[in-house]
């Protein structure tokens, strides 16, 4: 009986398609190793190496909402080590384009030290007398690891609302960006992107972040 039934279940096995592996489709964004390049105006920053820049070299890049949170991830190759006064910093971000504009939430490295920090920008139409100017949000919490090169961030769905649609099965199309920081950062233990931002590189998510559905968080 027992063979029997090992038998029906190897039939039923081989006529039942396997579902598709959820980490087929995930995550939204993914990037070649080694294909960052920051540049000052044709010359490499002090982040520069022989292949690309390991720090600002993005691998992958997800978001996804859950627990009325946005919540975002970027994956570098490295993430820079605790380090005393370096001359450079690092801008990571995560940008979604919504209803009305996009919000891009930003990850800011100076010497060791961290600050996140969201941006809503809304489009500057050029015939009107009054452009609209990028609004920072604040509310916007991350941590980061070392050891797997992540970096994520969260902000409230409730503060985003205040801009945009966020009801459930509004889609954003995501992409991710990285800079090099050259220059002075800001007074008074603020980091802010400051002095020079140089791009060093980008990519571009080919689904949307769907609010309120699974998406591809772990």
């Amino acid at each position: 009986m027992r063979a029997r039934a090992l038998l029906v279940a190897t039939a039923l096995a081989a006529v039942v398609p396997a579902l598709p592996s959820r980490a087929a489709t995930c995550p939204l964004i993914v990037d070649t190793r080694g294909d960052a390049t920051p540049v000052a105006y044709g010359r490499p920053t002090p982040a520069d190496q022989a292949v690309g820049a390991s720090t600002t070299d993005i691998l992958a890049a997800d978001a996804w909402t859950a627990d009325s949170q946005l919540h975002a991830v970027i994956r570098l190759a490295q993430l820079p080590a605790p380090t005393t006064e370096r001359g450079y910093g690092h801008d990571w971000a995560v940008r979604l384009s919504a209803e009305g504009g996009a919000m891009t939430l930003h990850a800011l490295e100076r010497n060791g030290v961290y600050a996140y920090n969201t941006l809503w920008d809304s489009p500057v139409d050029r015939d009107a007398s009054d452009a609209s100017p990028t609004v920072t949000l604040q509310h916007t919490t991350g941590w980061r690891d070392l050891k797997t090169g992540e970096i994520r961030m969260s902000i409230p769905l409730s503060v985003l609302a205040r801009y945009t649609k966020v009801g459930t099965g509004t889609r954003w199309m995501p992409s991710a960006a990285s800079y090099v920081l050259i220059g002075t950062p800001a007074e008074h233990g603020i980091i802010t992107p400051g002095g020079m931002a140089n791009p060093s590189d980008s990519a571009v998510g080919k689904r949307a972040v769907t609010v309120g559905r699974p998406q591809c968080a772990r």
